[in-house]
């Protein structure tokens, strides 16, 4: 299954919705190879600008994210080697930075002095993404870079867009579930996007459908507790740091395991995923058992043994884990199949496990004919079809 967000990637900055007279600025500082720090809001069309001006003057992006490159010495080897090399198949290319904010302390010392080097010398235009470039730690930057600020983008303008969206996937809607769905993302395009990727399943989306999707508020104080678990001093705020969050404890753990990786490199993260692994065992035992007295242990390891590794130093952008995510778009794929199962099986006189087994098989022979026969509705071939 196609996501959402990669299926309607603007191709084109005329695909870009707003930003407008900052667009025109970010094409005349690439074609005069200045570098940039473009910031804003996340979801508001930094990273995909980038992508579409390059599609449009035929340049390479090479892409960086600043956890993987954030020291002196990785700022050179990695993005010094790619700044000599010429552009393979395009006349020229950029060299994208996303989230340069992530450079920090003690741990990357000499990375922004190093990257300010670079960009001083530098024959393809840089252009890095921030939420905030007036960081103290980015002054060096700030002075070699033009600036861009991608403003908050207008509501009626992603309502427009998810309206062609929906027209698009033949996604039907009441009034007012757009404009809900624009309200929880707080004007984040991209969380719009991806919210409906969770309920497109749906023939008409509903407002109460938007319940499916929890409460953005939820989610921000879960990025809170997340920052509490990872950096916090204090034991027992540790220890609590979930008590507050409306989440079940499968949950949290997929929170914590989808940020393990950007918290922590190597040893560390060794140490954290198998705390992280040994809670999931110990649960699975106490839920069989019935021994739920023990619980306590299965939160000390997610909370207190995560964080006894913390890394003062790193500076994360913290996400909502994508397994969920993933678990529902397999949910709903199975559930087709097995809706489908079920018309066949009944006219072909067989088990629904039968052709499960051999849904291949079945597939393979499903004309227009045939699908008239099995009482098939339109969604049910279009999904056959791209099956």
């Amino acid at each position: 299954m196609n996501l959402l967000i990669d299926k309607y990637r603007p191709n084109s900055l005329k695909e870009i919705i707003g930003h407008d007279g900052k667009l025109k600025d970010l094409v005349s500082y690439i074609k005069s190879k200045k570098s940039v720090i473009i910031y804003g809001k996340s979801g508001n069309g930094k990273t995909a600008s980038i992508y579409a001006l390059a599609k449009d003057l035929n340049y390479e992006v090479c892409e960086f994210n600043s956890s993987e490159v954030r020291n002196k010495d990785n700022v050179e080897r990695i993005i010094g080697s790619s700044l000599k090399q010429r552009s393979l198949f395009s006349k020229s290319k950029i060299i994208l930075i996303d989230e340069v904010d992530n450079f920090s302390g003690a741990k990357d010392r000499g990375g922004i002095q190093a990257l300010a080097k670079l960009i001083t010398n530098s024959a393809f235009p840089i252009v890095m993404t921030s939420n905030d470039p007036y960081d103290k730690k980015l002054s060096e930057l700030r002075k070699k870079c033009q600036l861009i600020n991608f403003e908050e983008l207008k509501e009626d303008d992603i309502i427009r867009y998810l309206e062609n969206l929906c027209k698009k996937e033949k996604i039907k809607f009441e009034n007012g579930v757009l404009n809900e769905l624009a309200r929880i993302n707080k004007n984040d395009l991209r969380g719009c996007i991806n919210d409906l990727q969770i309920l497109i399943s749906k023939n008409n989306l509903k407002l109460e459908d938007i319940e499916l999707l929890g409460k953005r508020e939820k989610e921000e104080n879960i990025l809170d507790s997340l920052k509490v678990l990872f950096k916090s001093k204090n034991p027992e705020e540790v220890l609590n740091v979930f008590e507050n969050v409306n989440i079940d404890l499968d949950e949290c753990f997929l929170w914590i395991e989808e940020n393990l990786p950007s918290e922590y490199k190597d040893g560390k993260l060794s140490k954290a995923l198998d705390y992280l692994s040994k809670a999931k065992v110990f649960e699975g035992r106490i839920r069989r058992w019935q021994y739920w007295r023990f619980l306590i242990y299965v939160k000390a390891l997610m909370t207190l043994g995560i964080n006894s590794l913390k890394n003062e130093d790193a500076a994360v952008d913290y996400k909502r884990s994508m397994r969920a995510l993933k678990i529902w778009q397999a949910n709903i794929r199975n559930a087709k199949k097995k809706s489908l199962a079920g018309k066949i099986a009944d006219k072909t006189h067989t088990s629904v496990k039968q052709v499960l087994k051999n849904f291949e098989y079945y597939k393979g022979f499903i004309d227009n004919e045939l699908s008239g026969e099995l009482e098939l509705n339109d969604e049910e071939v279009d999904w056959l079809k791209n099956f």
